[in-house]
């Protein structure tokens, strides 16, 4: 493929990665490293926008009032800022971790016959995992099927897929109504 195709296709790529779930290369041919920075990727789409708005949030309430402290008429300095991002990130990915690794704990199950039999592996059933749970809709594939991995699992896997989706689709739901 020719420089200037692979630089536009890379630029699509790192766009799509994110949230569209599109793909112009077959994915399980990249290098692993690659797959791996695309379930980062789609794992952390959501965060950088969920924590801007609710920092930018507060911030807005304590113009307004809201908080009676003595710190509320400083301007917020880039430590307290940071440490309000740190916070707020470890929280959030302790919550959701535990769901990952439970939906692939359960994947491991409803699966473990074609793990066996090396038809699947552990790192493609997490790609679809993690795919799933940031809503993109990437997927290794299945070789000669024209169709996602998980086209291929069991009913019951299906529904896992399926609960991980509606769970990382609520995942960035305002403070009042979440654990961060």
């Amino acid at each position: 493929m020719p420089v200037h195709l692979r630089i536009v296709n890379g630029l699509f790529q790192a766009a799509c990665t994110r949230t569209a779930g599109f793909s112009s290369v077959n994915l399980s041919l990249l290098h692993p490293a690659v797959q791996v920075s695309y379930m980062m990727m789609m794992y952390i789409s959501v965060f950088p926008i969920a924590i801007s708005i609710r920092r930018t949030n507060v911030y807005e309430e304590k113009s307004l009032g809201v908080y009676n402290s003595a710190e509320d008429d400083e301007t917020i300095n880039d430590a307290s800022a940071m440490s309000y991002v740190g916070t707020h990130l470890r929280r959030q990915l302790s919550f959701d971790l535990w769901y990952v690794f439970l939906g692939l704990f359960i994947l491991s199950i409803t699966e473990g016959s074609k793990i066996k039999k090396n038809e699947f592996n552990v790192y493609s059933i997490l790609f679809e995992l993690i795919s799933a749970y940031g809503t993109v809709g990437l997927s290794l594939g299945y070789p000669n099927v024209n169709a996602s991995l998980s086209s291929q699992f069991t009913t019951g896997g299906k529904l896992v897929i399926i609960a991980m989706q509606i769970r990382g689709r609520h995942r960035g739901l305002p403070y009042g109504l979440d654990r961060a």
